[in-house]
């Protein structure tokens, strides 16, 4: 977690609202920017019951929209549960258009894209059935296993349901019986199945507590590989780069990588292991560049509330009071779905969001501690408001404000002198620096002044 003095790594012990995109220093997160709040006729609200059922996006290569990015959005009208859409939206032109999708319940869903040389498949994929559209109405793939775990490998369709993995034929996608398509029992699976996901030419199925990887390039060359004992919790609760897959297991946040599993949430396992297990499977997770985020429902929340920015190069972990139900990206946009509306994830700049970083305990209970002064390097905007905070207790931490800092036009040296009554012969003590709006600490002073008995 680094030292008391060292913000340049950017870890915590605990902070909300906090970010690790600016390199080397300590910087609020940009708020999320609304893009889509209502259903296709303007008038009826997203709503917590309902909102955004699935969610995708793909950049279209044939015909005379080539080129356009598109986000796929599939809704329920709350007024009318036996009205769904699949509303088209493109960043630039907005909504673009709206299918009514043949659903008769509420369901979550995965929304696949196929692209071939000459169209593009918008797939809707749950446990009521198989719909795809390429330009006209959505039509029933009545061959198509009925459930939400499915994935695209080589133009061909994978699909995961119970313990079978299923793929159709590369040439057509409603053919599932004849040709090049087939299927294969996973017998050492343990558990039903949880998650699919594509890496490399290999297809990966995982079940609650188990992952299965198959290989090979056609029906009759595919191999299963041996079960690895880790699983994911849900469907959504898993996301890849080029080289490796990152899944939520039950026990924290896991890698796939060259045929090992590595955990590398140790730092927030504390947050993990106090997520609601009862609905964990809700998770939801994304890669965007060299960040990852993951979306966990809270001890005793029913929906996702808490969400981890973990930058994969540094391995520095942030944490937002923020709520994703799903996310995507097109183009170098990334998108997230709340329970009230999809948004534009870190885009908007707002005085009202309250942060905080707390560092970690620093001890020396044979040397107790004398802090004197902290010198703080910091960019406060006018509008922003920030404290320094400390608190001596490692049981029942009792947070006391030190400092109030000024905004100002440029980045201000702060040289904040400790009263001898304060931090005198500590043999704890840990310090906070909390606030509102936009904050930049470009560096704490090294080791401050501090003196050691």
């Amino acid at each position: 977690y680094g030292t008391i003095f060292n913000i340049a790594p950017n870890e915590a012990w605990d902070c909300r609202n906090t970010t690790s995109k600016i390199p080397g220093v300590l910087s609020v997160r940009p708020i999320d920017t609304e893009k889509l709040t209502k259903l296709p006729d303007g008038t009826v609200q997203f709503s917590y019951s309902n909102g955004i059922l699935g969610l995708n996006s793909y950049t279209i290569n044939a015909g005379a929209a080539a080129g356009m990015d598109i986000v796929n959005l599939l809704i329920n009208n709350p007024n009318d549960p036996t009205k769904y859409y699949v509303v088209r939206w493109n960043p630039a032109l907005g909504a673009v258009g709206s299918k009514s999708y043949p659903l008769t319940a509420d369901r979550e869903s995965t929304i696949i894209s196929l692209q071939t040389d000459e169209d593009d498949y918008t797939i809707v994929c749950n446990t009521q059935g198989v719909y795809e559209t390429h330009g006209g109405d959505y039509t029933l793939i009545d061959a198509a296993p009925k459930t939400n775990l499915y994935t695209v490998d080589d133009y061909r369709l994978f699909a995961l349901r119970r313990n079978v993995l299923s793929w159709c034929d590369p040439e057509d996608i409603t053919d599932w019986s004849t040709g090049d398509a087939g299927q294969q029992i996973i017998t050492d699976m343990k558990g039903t199945g949880t998650a699919i996901i594509t890496l490399k030419d290999a297809v990966i199925a995982f079940s609650g507590k188990s992952m299965h990887i198959l290989y090979g390039d056609d029906t009759g060359n595919y191999v299963m590989g041996d079960v690895i004992d880790h699983g994911c919790v849900g469907f959504r609760a898993l996301a890849k780069t080029d080289n490796a897959v990152y899944f939520l297991d039950y026990d924290g946040l896991k890698v796939y990588s060259n045929g090992v599993v590595d955990i590398v949430s140790n730092k927030i396992n504390y947050w993990i292991e106090r997520a609601n297990m009862d609905i964990i499977y809700v998770s939801a997770m994304a890669i965007n560049g060299d960040y990852l985020y993951l979306s966990i429902p809270s001890t005793t929340s029913a929906l996702n509330n808490l969400t981890f920015e973990l930058n994969l190069k540094t391995g520095v972990f942030n944490l937002w009071n923020e709520a994703y139900k799903a996310f995507t990206k097109v183009g170098n946009k990334f998108y997230g779905a709340q329970y009230t509306g999809f948004v534009e994830i870190g885009t908007k700049t707002s005085h009202s969001e309250e942060w905080y970083h707390e560092t970690p305990m620093r001890r020396s209970q044979f040397n107790p501690q004398t802090v004197s002064q902290i010198p703080v390097l910091v960019d406060l905007p006018q509008g922003s408001t920030l404290k320094l905070a400390y608190n001596v207790n490692d049981k029942t931490p009792s947070w006391v404000d030190l400092y109030t800092f000024t905004p100002k036009a440029q980045s201000q040296e702060v040289f904040i002198d400790i009263p001898m009554t304060i931090l005198n012969n500590a043999a704890m003590y840990q310090l906070k620096f909390y606030g509102t709006g936009p904050c930049i600490i470009h560096e704490l002073g090294s080791d401050g002044r501090v003196k050691i008995r």
